[in-house]
This record gives C-alpha cells, structure tokens and sequence, in this order.
C-alpha cells in the first residue's frame, strides 16, 4: 500500500511551510517504506509515500502529465486493465516508466474527471489540475483503498489515513459522539463518519472536486449493476459454477501483476484455498503461503491451513497468536483510528509482520468472500426468518423464535437442522435481499 497527503488552500492565507507536509507524510511512513515525494504550488501541496510494487526503480511521486505538467498527482492503489490504458496511451503521450501510476495524469488529459469510470481496479487518488485550479479526489468501487478529507476555515486537508490530518495541527482533534454511538450499535462510524468530528471518509464509489473557490458535494460515479427483482433467471447449476470460476480466474490473473514478491494467506477455508490454488494455476507454481494458529483448540483451523498447503505444494508460514497476542490492541487502534468491538484484526496485524520479515510486500486473500457469498452466521439467520415467515408459519412464530434461541446453545439444535435443509442458494439470495 501506499499513502498521500494534500493540503489545498481555499481562502486567502498562505499555505503552510513544507515542515507540515513532511510531519503528515511521517505519520503514514509505514503505508510506503520505499519512497516519499511532495510537490507544490501556490494553492495546493501534494505528497505521498510508496510501496513499491510496480516498477520499482520508476514511479517516484507526485507524477505529472504531459510536457505542460500541469497536472499532478499522488495514488495508492493498483490498476488491473493497466496494461490496456498503457497501449491506448502510448499513441499520444509520453510515458516516462512503467509503473501503473504514472497513467493516472496522461488518463485525467484524456477523459477529465470521468477517468474513474474506466479504471478497473483498487485505488484512491488526489489529482491537481494547475489550469482549471481544481482538485480530484476519488475513490475505488469498494472502498479497497481508504480516504479521509477535512475542511477548515483556510484549508482542505486530505490523507490516506485519519491520523495524517490530526498530526497537521490545522484540524482540532475531538471525538465525534455521534461516531462513538454508531460503535456501540454498529462496531463501526457508518461513513461519511469517522472517530473525529469534523474528519469525513470519501465514500467507495464517490468522487469530490475542490478548489480555492470552495469544496464540492462528493458525487457517486457507478452503481452495482444487480438486476430488479423478478429479472434473474435461474439456469443450471453447473453453468453458474463454471461462470464464477471463470470470473475468480480473471480476478485471480489480474492480482497478479507484481514485480516484487507475492504471496497468498491460507486460512483453510473455500475463499482463500481457491484464490491460492488460482494463483498457482495461473503463474505454474504454488505460492507461498502464510497462515495463522490459535493456542486455543476452539478457535484454531491450522490443521485445515496445512492441509491446504500440503496440496498445493506451497512452502507455508506459520504465525502463532496467543494471549500476549492481546498486547497489541492499542497498536491495532492506532492503525484502524477506531475502537474495536472484535479485535479480530490483530492476527492481520500479526501476519503482515511476518510476511515483511519474510520479504514479501505483497499477499493475496481471501477477504470479502463471506460478504458475497452469504458465508456469515448473519446470512444463516436470514435464512430461518425466511422459513418462520412463510403463511403456515406465522401463527406459530413466538414459540419458533423462543424455540430457536434456546436450540442455538446445542451442540445440534433445531436452527441447524433447518438450516442445513436449505438450499445453499437460499442463502445467497437472503444476502442479497430475498431476489
């Protein structure tokens, strides 16, 4: 990953001296530990920090367009049709190397602020226009890539993480409480909210221009493209497990594109065993692997994760998170700038140090498979409520529900018994709404 960091100037005070922008870039160090840069004019300071991964002799930052260098600007991410743009590009414009950022400006020159709608990829940006004195940001479809963004009386601050903006000194550091309820409700500040009053997220999918005239509302640039309810149509089976192979495969190849090494989290499970099992398809050797285990026997699956390992052929990594483990969550808050209801992520935390140690900058995983596929208890339950609400078993639903909850606290109780007569499309479709 990498990170940036924008300060714009919108009223008539001078922007600040470059000692803040390198205090904010020094807090996001981690993000890019290969690179940093900054550039700046009179009316906005752009920097970042790199990762590299991607042509790692080119790609300094901030990169600029063509000859004019009007256009400037700082990105993380990663662009998978890269190689496509580079050919569309290469007719017109001057590509200095062959690092996927340095197509973001020659892009923004071609097709202005639309660019975002043909990127395919994880990214989130800061694009200045010198001549329009205008300021993109945007943001990937899902939010793969974070960006935060404060206003105050002379200035726009932007970073890529919540912590870059508070260390400025220009925004005042306060506790948003409305931010504190939605952990208590929901684990999480539902965005555009963050842990700060006055700091906002840039939504996934949203795009925001700014200027020293004023900010602009962020606007949303694509939509999902699920169809209405009543429009799908069934098919076979079998098609439907050939046709999301095929799509795996393709995200799978295109996650690829690393000159550094890479390789894939296992955890034993269908998400990550296909994405690592994908990988080695598709390069002609297994990845390496990496993987974590409890001391605890309830919640360890290491055995599942060697199994995996010892059929790919993988050479695999072992962490082992036990209850010093716990030590870390102050470590964790400071990296998620959130309190943390499930410190779940501190096996993350874990893994990315070993992978480090190891020399590999760069992992695969498995990560979202459960929000899509309907994988959480969550979508399980969605099910059952689907049963319980059919016309015969309405009159019957306050003693199911009280049934229920106590067979929830069997070993093999009455929810998993229906549960497991369901069809596992059923609960795909509970996941997404009932269509």
């Amino acid at each position: 990953m990498c990170g940036l960091v924008v300060i714009l100037r919108l009223g008539q005070r001078p922007l600040p001296g470059p000692e803040i922008m390198r205090r904010m870039l020094g807090s996001i160090a981690h993000r890019g530990p290969d690179d940093w840069g900054m550039t700046a004019d009179e009316d906005v300071q752009l920097g970042a920090v790199r990762l590299a991964v991607i042509d790692p002799r080119g790609g300094r930052q901030p990169v600029r367009g063509c000859a004019s260098a009007r256009v400037s600007c700082v990105y993380n991410g990663e662009l998978y049709d890269a190689a496509e743009h580079r050919r569309d590009l290469e007719r017109d414009h001057a590509l200095p190397d062959a690092c996927d950022t340095t197509l973001l400006p020659h892009l923004y020159e071609e097709h202005g602020a639309a660019m975002v709608e043909r990127m395919r990829g994880m990214f989130a940006f800061a694009l200045w226009d010198g001549a329009a004195r205008t300021l993109l940001l945007a943001r990937d479809r899902l939010g793969i890539k974070p960006l935060f963004w404060a206003r105050t009386g002379d200035y726009l601050v932007v970073a890529s993480e919540v912590k870059a903006i508070l260390v400025s000194g220009l925004v005042e550091r306060a506790i948003d409480r409305d931010a504190l309820d939605d952990v208590f409700s929901l684990s999480y500040p539902c965005p555009p909210r963050t842990m700060f009053r006055g700091v906002h997220e840039l939504r996934p999918v949203h795009r925001m221009t700014a200027g020293p005239g004023g900010v602009g509302e962020p606007q949303r640039w694509w939509r999902a493209p699920f169809l209405p309810r009543g429009e799908h149509r069934p098919g076979r089976e079998r098609d439907h497990e050939h046709a999301l192979r095929d799509v795996l495969r393709d995200a799978v190849r295109t996650h690829l594109v690393s000159d550094v090494p890479l390789a894939a989290r296992v955890s034993g499970g269908i998400d990550s065993s296909a994405i690592a099992a994908l990988a080695g398809e598709a390069t002609g050797a297994p990845p390496a692997a990496f993987s974590i285990a409890f001391d605890d026997p309830r919640f360890d699956e290491s055995v599942h994760a060697r199994a995996v390992a010892r059929h790919l052929g993988s050479r695999l990594h072992s962490v082992l998170a036990d209850a010093r483990a716990a030590e870390r969550l102050t470590e964790l808050v400071w990296h998620t700038e959130m309190p943390q209801v499930v410190p779940g992520a501190i096996g993350g935390l874990l893994l990315a140090e070993r992978e480090r140690a190891e020399g590999v900058p760069v992992v695969l995983t498995g990560d979202g498979a459960d929000e899509l596929l309907g994988g959480y208890d969550v979508f399980r339950a969605a099910r059952a409520r689907r049963l319980f609400e059919r016309p015969w078993m309405r009159p019957f639903q306050p003693s199911a529900f009280r049934l229920a909850g106590r067979a929830t606290h069997q070993p093999r109780g009455l929810v998993d018994w229906m549960l497991d007569t369901a069809r596992p499309s059923d609960q795909v479709a509970a996941a997404y709404g009932g269509v």
